[in-house]
């Protein structure tokens, strides 16, 4: 089979006008796919940086509030020290302190455990030494139990 001139030009012609278009389909869906995994990928690591973020969120309010216990219980004994060594001077400011830390505890605790704060609170109004040596215990020994229900929060 013998082709003419113009038959390869017309072939040549065809190819020129088909060739562009068919790179031009297949590199649009090379570039679709390549944008679309780009597209999952950049909303992975979106993803994995809010729970990153939400986690590093929890753990400083765990720590906040493991510090507001250990204030609390620390400003407890301080009191209790006071009443014990009968340095009433300083049991006010004390005191003071036991409030003040009481109340910042309370409003992050739980309606449960705000009712032991307001109890504890009512029984260190006392300047019996054995009445604060019950508060004390009791204080002492709850807090390992507040500090346990902060980890499944």
């Amino acid at each position: 089979m013998k082709f003419d001139s113009g038959q390869i030009t017309v072939v040549i012609a065809i190819a020129a006008i088909i060739s562009p278009v068919i790179v031009a389909v297949v590199n649009d869906i090379f570039t679709y796919k390549l944008k679309k995994r780009e597209f999952e990928s950049n909303t992975l690591k979106l993803k994995q940086e809010q729970e990153f973020q939400q986690h590093k969120l929890d753990i400083e309010s765990q720590n906040d509030l493991r510090r507001l216990i250990s204030n609390f219980v620390a400003s407890a004994n301080k009191s209790y020290q006071h009443i014990q060594v009968g340095d009433y001077g300083h049991l006010v400011d004390a005191k003071e302190e036991f409030a003040d830390s009481a109340s910042q505890l309370f409003v992050v605790l739980p309606v449960v455990e705000q009712k032991q704060i307001l109890t504890w609170l009512n029984k260190s109004q006392s300047r019996d030494t054995s009445e604060w040596l019950d508060l004390i215990t009791e204080i002492n020994s709850e807090a390992p139990k507040l500090l346990k229900s902060i980890n499944h929060k």
